[in-house]
């Protein structure tokens, strides 16, 4: 399923592009760009969630390592926390990309406002024009 995610994005943002193209003129001054690989390479924000990913995840893996040193735990049993702690780490992956989406969200919103945008595209979707809003977008992620 994650793997059609990127592509169904692009499709979003193509069928919002037409809409908004077909209800209303939009001139390339009312355009603005986002570079998410900037974004979350610059972004302080997006590092500290990142950190706190990757901190959960040498946690569990330490739990794991301690749970298989326990020689009183059968294979079935074995497997059976193993897919729990897997279960747990996609859970908190879940919860932290939420919590960024919607940090990002707030972000684009309030510097799209601020620059009067009336469209805001991802830049690899774009191959001309537009006003690339990434910087300012990192600024206001909290």
């Amino acid at each position: 399923m994650q793997k059609y995610i990127p592509w169904l994005l692009a499709a979003l943002c193509v069928t919002a592009l037409v809409w908004v193209l077909s209800t209303k003129t939009v001139s390339p001054d009312h355009i603005g760009l986002i570079d998410m690989g900037k974004i979350l390479s610059e972004s302080q924000y997006a590092q500290r969630l990142n950190e706190q990913l990757a901190e959960k995840y040498e946690q569990l893996v330490a739990q794991l390592q301690s749970d298989s040193e326990s020689d009183t735990v059968d294979e079935a049993e074995k497997a059976e926390r193993d897919r729990a702690v897997y279960a747990e780490y996609l859970r908190f992956r879940q919860e932290l990309e939420s919590e960024f989406q919607a940090a990002l969200d707030r972000a684009i919103a309030e510097a799209a406002e601020t620059a009067n945008l009336q469209l805001v595209l991802d830049v690899d979707l774009v191959r001309y024009g537009g006003k690339d809003i990434s910087s300012e977008v990192i600024k206001l992620l909290r």
